[in-house]
C-alpha cells in the first residue's frame, strides 16, 4: 500500500504542475485533461484503498482477518469430531 500511495502522490504533484503550466500559458484544453485526469485518479485511489480493505478485512491468505477465524473454528469442529471418533459429518 505504501508504494501505491507515494506513486499516487507524485502523480497528483506532477498533475498540478501540468495545470500550472497549462494555466501559465491558458491553454484551457490541457487544464481540463489535467483536471480530469486528477478527478480519476483520486476516485482510483479511493476504490482501490476500500477494496484493499475488504480484503485485508476477509483475510489476504488463511491465518489472519475473517477467513482465518473461520479456518481456525473449522479447525477446532475438526478436533472435537476426532475427539468423539466422528469419521464423517452427517
Amino acid at each position: 500500500m505504501e508504494k501505491r500511495d507515494k506513486t499516487m502522490v507524485s502523480l497528483h504533484d506532477h498533475l498540478k504542475e501540468v495545470k500550472k503550466f497549462a494555466k501559465d500559458s491558458d491553454n484551457k484544453k490541457v487544464i481540463e485533461i489535467a483536471s480530469k485526469a486528477e478527478a480519476s485518479s483520486r476516485q482510483y485511489q479511493a476504490t482501490f484503498k476500500k477494496v484493499y480493505d475488504d480484503l485485508e478485512k476477509r483475510g489476504l491468505d488463511h491465518k489472519p482477518g475473517l477467513y482465518g477465524e473461520f479456518c481456525a473454528i473449522v479447525h477446532t469442529v475438526e478436533t472435537v469430531f476426532k475427539s468423539y471418533q466422528v469419521d464423517r459429518s452427517y
